[in-house]
């Protein structure tokens, strides 16, 4: 743990951590979890799935046992999209998992307004996840919040060149750095696997 990474996230008044559903993710949010047990991260964490309907079927299932085993508490956002020019993505809140849309909707309500995402103009991520997930955090804490994102050392490219001014974390970068080596090792032997191959 670097010290100075951990004075900087005790700054913010609230952390939110956005869960994919993937290892990765899932291995930062458990760490996070234990680090504020233990007290040394002190503002309050919301863990986040924002769901996009399109997740593989052992996305979900691995997700939910995640959540039970580690006691997180994830909040299962879902966008809600309006059709109408200039009216921006709102969410909803699915109380159990088996709630959750998984039959492409949300996905293709998006592709209906924006278009087919590309990496020009990624708006299936900035719709179904990015958005979701900063208007649920208004309504929490609307001040001194920053969202901490799973991204490892082997994927450092993927560092946004505006983490700073969006107030986007990276704890597997910058707080205690992991590669994949790492995150598989975790979950070596543990009873909780994600059963897609990676």
């Amino acid at each position: 743990i670097r010290p100075e990474e951990l004075q900087k996230l005790n700054a913010f008044n609230h952390i939110f951590v956005s869960i994919s559903g993937g290892k990765t993710s899932a291995y930062m949010a458990i760490k996070l979890k234990d680090l504020h047990v233990r007290g040394l991260i002190t503002p309050p964490l919301t863990f986040i799935f924002a769901n996009t309907s399109s997740e593989h079927a052992k996305t979900y299932e691995f997700l939910e046992r995640v959540d039970l085993k580690y006691g997180l508490g994830i909040k299962l956002l879902e966008a809600q999209i309006n059709p109408l020019k200039g009216r921006g993505t709102g969410f909803r809140l699915c109380a159990t998992y088996s709630e959750l849309r998984r039959d492409n909707s949300l996905y293709e309500s998006s592709i209906r307004k924006y278009g087919i995402p590309n990496l020009a103009f990624p708006s299936c991520t900035r719709e179904l996840k990015l958005h979701p997930l900063r208007a649920y955090a208004r309504t929490i804490c609307p001040k001194g919040v920053c969202f901490a994102v799973g991204i490892r050392t082997d994927e450092e490219k993927r560092r946004s060149k505006s983490a700073q001014a969006d107030k986007v974390v990276y704890p597997l970068l910058d707080l205690f750095p992991s590669d994949k080596e790492d995150v598989n090792s975790f979950f070596e032997g543990q009873e909780v696997q994600l059963e897609i191959a990676s």
